[in-house]
């Protein structure tokens, strides 16, 4: 199971009207669940120092899903970048636009700026010593 379940036609994904059953004519599932698992094992080896993931596949924070479909949207559109000859530099602008905006919001979460919430709306607390810090005072007495 992934964080994410990516639907061609929906959300990012819009200008990919249907799957291919061929990857030369298209987008296939077999790249939807391979872009999925992607962006699962970033997300995971990203932020596992940080937060208790283990708990996440089964039970998906929201934000954790939002930043694996921007991952994993992003992926499928680098992939009919690649393939496809209609995909043109928006395409490609597009799906870097996403990956950045991904990455932004894993630095978020690293840095203590986001919080993950369950389902529920409970905080995860971060793993001890880690995240964002307060700079310790230099006193001139000392």
């Amino acid at each position: 199971m992934s964080y994410c379940t990516l639907v061609v036609a929906r959300r990012y994904l819009k200008s990919i009207d249907a799957l291919a059953t061929d990857p030369t004519k298209g987008i296939t599932q077999d790249d939807l669940t391979h872009a999925e698992a992607d962006a699962q094992a970033r997300i995971d080896s990203d932020l596992a120092a940080y937060y208790d993931t283990s708990g996440w596949a089964e039970e998906t924070p929201p934000i954790i899903e939002t930043v694996a479909e921007l991952l994993a949207s992003a992926q499928v559109l680098r992939y009919r970048y690649q393939r496809d000859s209609l995909g043109g530099s928006d395409v490609a602008e597009f799906a870097a636009l996403l990956r950045t905006d991904a990455e932004r919001q894993l630095a978020d979460l690293r840095e203590g700026r986001l919080h993950v919430l369950s389902l529920a709306g409970a905080i995860q607390r971060m793993r001890p010593g880690v995240g964002s810090t307060v700079p310790r005072a230099r006193n001139p007495k000392e």
